[in-house]
């Protein structure tokens, strides 16, 4: 057992720090995990399954996740774009043709709340909740910091978007008798996501990260399933 002894204000600067360390192959099976854990405990999913969401429920759910995409979506993947080394110019370019694609998708959700029937404000006229607000920081900070890192928060979106968004948008349109132009969101984002993990994850694995790097990988990718499923909880609470 080791024993702790008091530290003075120079041993604590000299301790040797024993960080985390990952791999790209636990990298995959986590994003695995957390693909399963977003339908854990995720009460809007569930309403999906059992057929009781509403439209108040979907609408709820657009308002809430509108200022992810419409603040933090394309632009934390531009400034991740910024904040990467020169060098990695694969990165750079990865993450600016990116931000590009993802820059519209918001009008989709305007599109989708006006043709089914919503009254409420325009959410570009509203804050937005303190969950998507902790979500959009979180993209924000890891954009700057680890720029690299981040594209971990863009896979974790891509996969859920490719892996639910048509499956479960499919039953919300069922459920609530509404066509391809009212779950534009949902539909043709869950659409044109298919296939973009393989892409994602090729740029990761030239990326080079070291074991450090892909430990922090990791973390961005747990925290992005915990963040947006909270989102949907908040919407479902509503």
């Amino acid at each position: 057992m080791t024993t702790l002894t008091a530290f003075t204000y120079q041993d604590v600067e000299n301790v040797k720090l024993q960080l985390p360390k990952s791999s790209f192959g636990q990298f995959q099976q986590i994003c695995d995990q957390c693909f399963d854990d977003f339908l854990v405990d995720n009460a809007f999913m569930d309403k999906i399954v059992d057929g009781t969401v509403t439209m108040t429920n979907f609408h709820h759910l657009l308002d809430v996740i509108f200022h992810q995409v419409y603040i933090s979506g394309s632009t934390s993947l531009a400034m991740a774009g910024c904040m990467t080394d020169p060098n990695q110019f694969k990165i750079r370019e990865f993450l600016f043709h990116h931000a590009e694609e993802e820059q519209d998708h918001w009008k989709w959700i305007v599109q989708d709340l006006r043709n089914t029937g919503y009254t409420g404000k325009d959410p570009r006229e509203c804050h937005p909740p303190f969950v998507t607000e902790a979500y959009r920081s979180f993209a924000m900070y890891y954009a700057m910091r680890y720029p690299v890192e981040s594209i971990a928060i863009c896979y974790i979106l891509e996969g859920l978007s490719s892996k639910f968004g048509v499956e479960y948008g499919s039953r919300v349109a069922r459920t609530l008798n509404l066509d391809k132009d009212q779950m534009s969101f949902f539909l043709l984002h869950g659409e044109l996501d298919q296939g973009h993990e393989t892409e994602i994850l090729d740029v990761l694995k030239e990326a080079n990260l070291s074991p450090e790097q892909w430990a922090t990988a990791v973390h961005a990718a747990k925290c992005t399933t915990h963040f947006y499923k909270e989102m949907y909880n908040y919407a479902a609470s509503l």
